[in-house]
């Protein structure tokens, strides 16, 4: 989306989506992307920089994602402020099943796969998300502390795009793939 550095948006429980599906008409021309998504089970401590350790504490644990990505921008084409004020074009998200974090690496070296209609279309890693999805949690937890807010127990996070987006059209069902763990979405 030609941004440079990282951003973040907010994720309302109204954007979570419950059943599998979404309505294609409530949307303007969506992209998908798979995610990793970390859920903090425990408050993040109150400090002025985090780090992978400082995440940890939160007693994370983790789901595959698909992020529904729209905006007014017809080709997503536009500076960092706009995409703030876009809300970092979140428009929905879907989270699969929690599962614990193996290893302070584990997530890092997580392949994942991107799958609509039957046909892979991209593979990516965790790593991708700003090196590791823990510090993508890191860098957000940091912004936030700069601003005298911290991240609490039950918070999710959608730490990234771990390949490029791609657009939906109606009638598609969209996988995010890792091993044996799946989260789908079908636009109806």
């Amino acid at each position: 989306m030609n941004i440079s550095s990282p951003n973040y948006g907010v994720l309302s429980k109204d954007q979570l989506v419950h059943g599998g599906t979404i309505p294609h008409e409530e949307l303007i021309h969506p992209l998908v992307e798979p995610e990793i998504a970390i859920r903090l089970t425990q408050d993040l401590p109150q400090i002025a920089i985090h780090d992978k350790a400082s995440v940890l504490q939160g007693q994370p644990e983790f789901m595959l994602a698909i992020e529904v990505c729209d905006s007014r921008y017809p080709s997503y084409d536009f500076k960092a402020v706009d995409n703030i004020a876009d809300n970092s074009s979140a428009a929905r998200y879907v989270l699969g099943n929690a599962a614990p974090i193996e290893s302070d690496d584990y997530l890092n070296a997580l392949d994942v796969e991107l799958w609509i209609d039957g046909e892979l279309l991209d593979k990516g890693m965790g790593g991708n998300a700003l090196g590791d999805p823990l510090l993508a949690v890191a860098w957000l937890a940091t912004r936030l502390a700069s601003q005298k807010k911290s991240l609490q127990s039950g918070d999710v996070i959608l730490t990234g795009g771990l390949t490029k987006g791609y657009r939906v059209e109606k009638g598609q069902l969209v996988a995010h793939r890792a091993g044996s763990a799946e989260v789908s979405v079908h636009f109806i």
